[in-house]
């Protein structure tokens, strides 16, 4: 099964090989528009993660023109990639300019060595065949995560290591970025989803949430700065960016730093989204709360149907509050009685206040609660009648 999938792709390479330059924009936008509507799970994600990131700023019509622009952008991305082997080295020269790399320069005659720290932000897998070239006589390391198809992995490899640059496998990881480190080499990392063990806590469009920290450790460790870095396409030329280095201050303890570090760069990552917004990868769950499962993605807005009677209605506050803490990001809407309504809008873990009006009637009060579009629903009182308001 492993060969035939790499058979599978190897056609496709073929088949994307095939197709004109010219013609390779609008064919990727036909796949993207195609994506748009056949995929819904990616598509809520990214209409989520939008409205909760620039949602006090693109209006609706704005958000989904990203959104789409981000399925067009990532085909057309993934399409350029495939093609990559069909490029001399010269021509890859031809069509690559850095800007900044007297930043780069500057890092390395410190003989700290030095951290690359870049998101899943436009062509980010042309950011390591085009930074090798730009950098020239450095030979960057790269982070990777080995593929479990030994064949297709193998192929991908290749693919990433076309020019001057170098992939490491992920679970090996440690020792070769401290022995790079050490000897005045450079070792990038991608940093802009949610990590694992070693996340802190980050500010990323006014929400706090878990951002990988590992670039930051090593940094505070090692002494090497970290320069964030990020590949811009302009018509059919790619400049790699280079941004103001971050240094470390050894003087202060590791762990104070290590989140100072991640902050900075994160801040950095936050602002060129701001700026190319569909170049972002908007399919990842950002902003997922650590605690909660996976299948429970805190993206979600949840409506909470309220107890119908103001003494259960006081004991539920504290519900509540755990519930905003499971999902912190979350928009919390409480469906109640409208008597209740005061109580509920002065509490600062709930987002909005729903009141079912009995005038309304029960297939009123059901009606309103779909036009909520409501992912996630939570029913605090024991009644069969409010259960079944979620259900109609």
């Amino acid at each position: 099964m492993d060969y035939i999938q790499y058979l599978l792709l190897r056609a496709m390479v073929w088949a994307v090989g095939l197709i004109p330059a010219g013609a390779l924009r609008p064919v990727s936008q036909a796949a993207g528009t195609l994506m748009w509507h056949a995929d819904p799970w990616h598509r809520r994600t990214i209409v989520n993660n939008l409205e909760r990131a620039l949602g006090g700023e693109k209006s609706a019509e704005e958000r989904m023109r990203i959104g789409k622009a981000v399925f067009d952008n990532l085909i057309y991305n993934i399409c350029l990639f495939l093609r990559i082997g069909r490029y001399s080295f010269e021509q890859i020269q031809e069509m690559t300019e850095g800007e900044n790399l007297d930043y780069v320069d500057r890092v390395m005659e410190k003989g700290k060595g030095l951290i690359f720290v870049t998101a899943h932000f436009g062509n980010w897998e042309y950011l390591g065949i085009m930074g090798s070239i730009v950098l020239r006589r450095y030979r960057p390391v790269s982070i990777g995560r080995e593929l479990r198809n030994r064949y297709v992995d193998r192929y991908i490899h290749a693919l990433r290591e076309h020019t001057n640059n170098r992939l490491i496998a992920k679970k090996n990881a440690v020792f070769e970025i401290m022995r790079t480190l050490k000897g005045n080499g450079i070792v990038s990392f991608l940093a802009d989803q949610i990590g694992g063990n070693d996340s802190v806590m980050a500010d990323f469009f006014g929400v706090k949430v878990p951002t990988v920290s590992s670039p930051a450790y090593f940094a505070a460790r090692t002494g090497a700065p970290v320069v964030p870095t990020f590949i811009v396409q302009k018509g059919e030329r790619y400049t790699v960016v280079f941004e103001k280095p971050i240094a470390p201050d050894l003087s202060k303890p590791v762990d104070e730093e290590v989140s100072r570090i991640t902050q900075a760069y994160t801040a950095v990552i936050e602002r060129y989204v701001r700026a190319y917004p569909d170049q972002w990868f908007w399919m990842h769950k950002r902003w997922k709360s650590k605690r909660a499962k996976k299948k429970f993605s805190d993206s979600y807005r949840i409506a909470v149907h309220a107890p119908n009677w103001i003494g259960d209605a006081v004991l539920s506050l504290p519900s509540l509050k755990g519930l905003r803490e499971l999902f912190p990001n979350s928009r919390i809407t409480v469906l109640c009685r409208g008597h209740l309504a005061p109580l509920f809008r002065n509490d600062p873990n709930i987002d909005a206040v729903m009141t079912l009006d009995d005038r309304a009637g029960f297939l009123g009060a059901a009606r309103d609660i779909r036009v909520g579009r409501f992912d996630l629903g939570i029913l605090l009182p024991n009644s069969f009648r409010s259960a079944l308001l979620f259900l109609l």
